[in-house]
């Protein structure tokens, strides 16, 4: 798997209107270091993308002109919403698609998603034998089957890719590896207990 992205005309797109229930806090603004999870999430998309969407109310976030967020259109509707929301504010036909919980994004398996971009509608990689439907690409050539199911009442984010409505390339391990060889990427914080994990508490030194 190449390890090079082509930067241009790719958007970023980060989902980050979640509820964080189980987290106890708001993970987008959990800071690591010197800066949040979620501004983080930004500077890693933009060495790959030439702009970022922001998908939830984030008045918070530093808007420079390569960073735009707009409000969830269905809010409470689940990530396949959010999905279709940040694919329809998207400027560029491609776009990398992340949660706003992965502390250990790696560009480079982000640039090597991309490469593998053409002739697929979705890029997916597949972990644990779990698809990561919130660390992949799609095209906007997703909208319209992104729209069927959302209008359908589809709440999973995995539904678009496993649904035969698109041409998917899935990638396994193997290929991720030779990239990201323990996989820290697609490591993501969904607990308290998950930083303990990691050997951190909020605001100390991001990984």
């Amino acid at each position: 798997m190449a390890g090079r992205g082509r930067r241009s005309r790719i958007s970023g797109i980060v989902l980050a209107g979640g509820q964080s229930r189980r987290f106890g806090q708001d993970k987008a603004l959990l800071r690591l270091g010197a800066v949040t999870l979620l501004e983080q999430t930004i500077q890693r998309l933009l060495t790959v993308a030439q702009e970022v969407v922001v998908v939830g109310p984030r008045p918070e976030v530093a808007r420079p002109r390569w960073v735009r967020t707009v409000d969830d259109d269905l809010p409470g509707a689940g990530p396949l919403a959010a999905l279709l929301t940040g694919l329809e504010a998207a400027g560029h036909p491609l776009a990398v698609v992340v949660g706003c919980d992965l502390p250990f994004l790696d560009p480079a398996v982000l640039a090597a998603l991309v490469e593998l971009s053409p002739g697929w509608d979705v890029v997916a990689p597949r972990v644990g034998g779990q698809l990561q439907p919130l660390h992949a690409v799609y095209a906007k050539t997703c909208v319209p089957a992104l729209q069927e199911l959302v209008w359908s009442g589809v709440r999973r984010a995995v539904a678009l890719a496993e649904g035969g409505r698109v041409r998917v390339r899935y990638v396994e391990e193997q290929e991720l590896r030779v990239v990201d060889p323990e996989l820290r990427s697609f490591f993501n914080l969904n607990s308290p207990e998950d930083l303990a994990q990691l050997g951190l508490r909020s605001g100390e030194a991001s990984p």
